[in-house]
Order: C-alpha cells, then structure tokens, then sequence
C-alpha cells in the first residue's frame, strides 16, 4: 500500500496531466470546458479529461492572478481580484486564444493570464 499512492501520483504528475508547452494545447484542451455538465457527461472520456484538465489550469491561473492582486496594495501591477465564475473565465480564456492566433506558439501563462485580466472589470 505504500508503494501504490506514490506510484499513483507519479502516473498522474507525468502523463495524465503534463504542462501545457503552448497557449494552442490549452485552447485544445479547453474547448469543452464551458459546457453544461449534461454535455460534459456526454463527451469522450479523452475530451472530459481535457475538461478537468483546463478547469485545473485555468483556476490555477485565476489563483495566481489573485495572489498578485493581493499583494499589489498600491496598484503599480494594475491588478485585481478575480470574482468571475470559472466557466466565465473559461469562456474569456477561448475567446481571446481564439482571437489573437499569434499568441498560440506562446507558452501559455502569459496569454492565458492576458486573457484572465482582460475579463475583470477592474475598478
């Protein structure tokens, strides 16, 4: 019993859910992920693993952009808390990967964070 929860965890940390490399693997991976969760239940287990995966990311990404509005008491980064849903967030993520296709060969924190902070209205 030991030897099977790090196992687990090494097969989850290595393939399951490896980085992205690009924005492009995160507008794959998350061009379901604003679905209803009757559509979701419908997909391919493939396709609702990229689900869980881009909800993962891109709230892992929310959970920064936070910490940086957190810590940004005078405001010199322009930052500000996060209080969308995550759909809503998802949803914001697509369309601005969609949009700007040039940022696709990028490595996807940067453009994933743009599209993050261009979808809260700071005040």
């Amino acid at each position: 019993m030991r030897i099977g929860a790090p196992l687990l965890l090494l097969c989850l940390s290595t393939s399951m859910f490896a980085s992205p490399r690009t924005a492009a693997d995160v507008l794959q991976k998350c061009q379901n992920a604003s679905n209803t969760a009757e559509e979701i239940a419908k997909l391919s287990p493939s396709d609702q693993k990229d689900v869980l995966f881009c909800e993962g990311y891109v709230s892992a990404m929310v959970d920064m952009a936070n910490a940086i509005a957190a810590n940004d008491n005078s405001k010199k980064q322009g930052a500000c808390a996060v209080t969308a849903p995550l759909k809503e967030v998802i949803k914001a993520v697509v369309l601005y990967l969609t949009n700007h296709p040039e940022v696709l060969h990028d490595p996807p924190t940067r453009p994933v964070i743009t599209a993050i902070g261009r979808s809260v209205n700071c005040p």
